[in-house]
């Protein structure tokens, strides 16, 4: 099979992997907050924060590293994958001991239990990292989409269940927690690599200097892009945190599942272009082109509509999050681009420059937060959307 035969395939699983469990993850969501208040959901997005700046540091960019190399051997996935292990396990163990403080800072100690079993989330990923990696190098989204569909269907049944039976936030934190815990299961089950040997300084020495700048900078641009839940958290009442945290997600479902599904497939294939300068130039102007024929109309459509459709979905308790909507899809669509013209640098191996231009945008972005934190839910968000 050729390369554009691969890239077309992958697309089309990688569309119907995305697309599908977006729809199902929107389907669970809609069912869970007409049966649980914004506080569950707000409750949970404390935690949430966590496990992201988390995963983070576990990945630390090594699966990008490994879709650019052109010679893995066995030792490289070997490697990666105790690495991630072991910096998962005791990130864990740090969070389940640090689970008072956090209960502390947000002045709920219902928080310590729920903590300890959501931050779980994080060995299931790490488990899965190396099978996610090894079926998107190779273009194959079949696998990955299978699973996603999968997991997501299961452990949103077992969620709907356990709030139709009074379980409130901990029938979210459940979803989450199965969700990564049936994913890793199906891609273990489908993936022939089988980890063996141990780690090897030599393959850490040859993924280090290209991943140590996109673990600084995904660090960086995670801890920025979560700086307001953790604040709304703080500063603001869980429900407040529930509508930000819910407008977001929406956001998510419309508008950057189109983004995610273009840049999964277009990397590890423009990758393979990288030497050519003039095909990776036109490979680009066609993935630009084509995405935004298809997200700007969407976007001034969900804008046009975002009371509606939170009224339709959600009911009427959920209303003031379509006006965080609106902002967010504008945002949305700015960094659907700005993360395809930052995807060169992958491509090309400059992380480095990578890493300057994303501090920049999450200096700015840090400054605008603590300017305005102060004044009110919505004026955080629009100062968000005007940074992108």
């Amino acid at each position: 099979m050729s390369l554009k035969e691969k890239a077309i395939k992958g697309l089309a699983w990688n569309t119907i992997g995305s697309v599908g469990t977006g729809l199902c993850n929107l389907a669970i969501t809609i069912i869970l907050a007409r049966l649980l208040t914004p506080s569950d959901f707000g409750l949970l997005a404390l935690l949430v924060v966590f496990t992201v700046l988390s995963e983070t540091l576990i990945e630390s960019g090594f699966s990008q590293a490994l879709i650019q190399d052109k010679k893995t051997t066995s030792d490289d996935l070997n490697t990666v994958f105790f690495t991630n292990i072991c910096i998962a396990t005791l990130l864990y163990f740090v969070l389940f001991l640090s689970a008072p403080l956090i209960a502390g800072f947000y002045e709920n100690e219902s928080l310590i239990n729920l903590s300890r079993f959501v931050f779980l989330v994080l060995i299931f990923n790490a488990l899965s990292l190396i099978q996610k990696t090894i079926f998107s190098k190779n273009i194959n989204f079949k696998a990955t989409a299978a699973s996603s569909l999968a997991a997501v269907t299961l452990s949103g049944v077992v969620a709907i269940g356990l709030a139709l039976t009074g379980f409130g936030v901990w029938a979210l934190a459940t979803h989450l927690v199965l969700n990564a815990f049936f994913q890793m299961v199906f891609l273990w089950f489908q993936s022939q690599w089988r980890p063996s040997g141990s780690i090897r300084v030599k393959s850490l020495n040859k993924y280090i200097p290209f991943s140590a700048p996109l673990l600084a900078q995904g660090f960086v641009d995670k801890f920025v892009t979560n700086l307001e839940s953790l604040l709304i958290g703080k500063f603001y009442t869980v429900s407040d945190l529930g509508f930000f945290s819910q407008s977001r997600n929406l956001n998510s479902y419309f508008m950057q599942t189109i983004s995610g599904v273009v840049q999964r497939v277009t990397y590890p294939v423009l990758v393979k272009n990288n030497n050519d300068s003039s095909k990776l130039k036109e490979s680009y102007r066609q993935v630009i082109g084509t995405t935004m024929l298809v997200m700007i109309p969407l976007a001034f459509g969900i804008m046009a509509t975002a009371e509606n459709i939170v009224l339709v979905l959600f009911g009427a308790k959920w209303l003031q999050t379509a006006e965080y909507l609106q902002y967010f899809v504008i945002m949305g669509l700015f960094v659907s681009l700005h993360s395809y013209y930052t995807n060169i640098f992958l491509v090309l191996g400059k992380t480095g420059k990578f890493l300057q231009l994303s501090l920049i945008k999450q200096f700015l972005k840090v400054a605008i937060v603590a300017y305005l934190v102060n004044e009110s839910v919505m004026a955080l968000v629009m100062g968000v959307a005007a940074v992108g």
